[in-house]
């Protein structure tokens, strides 16, 4: 199952960092310039799972559904692990803020959500509604968000 929905983000192009990497059921990508291509290409990845879904690859588990959350601030990037296996990740309280952002996407029924500081980064004008100050879990203070359309 999960293959195919890898495959799906590699077609929007590959993050700055080289690859994405994959986690479970879930794609994670860095971007070095914040907000240059995220905004815009995570948008276009909804097309794609259109796409999935129409040709039938995820109908034996009722669809495929991708949320995309948006973040941008200080990180750690590197390899990280033991001697028999290491991955390239990134790790911080902006990687965290990014995970809520998207799980607060699901509760508001909105496939890809940027934070206000991505949203002024973006160099492509990009259509998107203000979803207003928004809890995430873990942070100290509502964090203002966009749902790109």
């Amino acid at each position: 199952m999960c293959n195919p929905s890898f495959e799906a983000q590699q077609e929007r192009g590959p993050p700055a960092t080289g690859k994405p990497s994959y986690i479970a059921a879930a794609g994670r990508a860095a971007w070095r310039r914040s907000g240059a291509r995220g905004g815009p290409s995570s948008a276009l990845m909804q097309p794609v799972v259109a796409r999935l879904n129409a040709e039938g690859r995820f109908d034996d588990v009722g669809g495929l559904l991708v949320g995309v959350g948006l973040c941008t601030g200080p990180l750690v990037a590197g390899n990280v692990g033991a001697t028999e296996k290491t991955e390239y990740t990134v790790i911080g309280d902006t990687v965290n803020v990014a995970n809520r952002i998207e799980a607060a996407g699901k509760k508001l029924g909105r496939p890809v959500l940027i934070s206000a500081a991505v949203r002024t980064r973006l160099k492509t004008p990009t259509p998107a509604e203000a979803m207003g100050a928004v809890p995430l879990d873990g942070q100290p203070e509502p964090v203002e968000l966009y749902a790109l359309v």
